[in-house]
């Protein structure tokens, strides 16, 4: 198995499902685990342990990425890896959909990568 010794990742999603089970799989590996989501996640960093920590956020905001970028420079100095995890599923068909909840999907699955990837590759 390859190590993530030392290395600082970044974990949009890491609540649950996939971007949970990467957190889980890059703290075991060695790597400083962030999760960050919508709503609080200290309880599921504690169960990762490792040193893992968990920042609530709205990914579809600039200034929550910018808070985010704060964070982990505090606390890691650096981060080496980003996973975008998130998602989101409406329970609706195309017909269904309104705008809103269409664009509501879009800044979450695509917008998010820009803001969280945009810094990254400035530096």
């Amino acid at each position: 198995m390859s190590t993530h010794e030392g290395r600082v990742a970044i974990i949009t999603g890491g609540r649950q499902g996939i971007g949970r089970g990467v957190a889980d799989l890059l703290a075991k590996r060695g790597a400083k685990v962030v999760m960050v989501n919508r709503t609080d996640a200290a309880d599921v960093a504690d169960a990762i342990g490792h040193g893992a920590i968990a920042i609530a956020a709205d990914i579809t905001s600039e200034a929550a990425w910018a808070k985010v970028a704060s964070t982990v420079e505090s606390a890691f100095g650096r981060a080496d890896i980003l996973v975008h995890a998130a998602g989101a599923h409406p329970m609706a068909t195309l017909e269904q959909m309104t705008p809103e909840a269409w664009r509501s999907v879009m800044a979450l699955i695509l917008d998010a990568h820009l803001m969280g990837d945009a810094p990254s590759c400035r530096s």
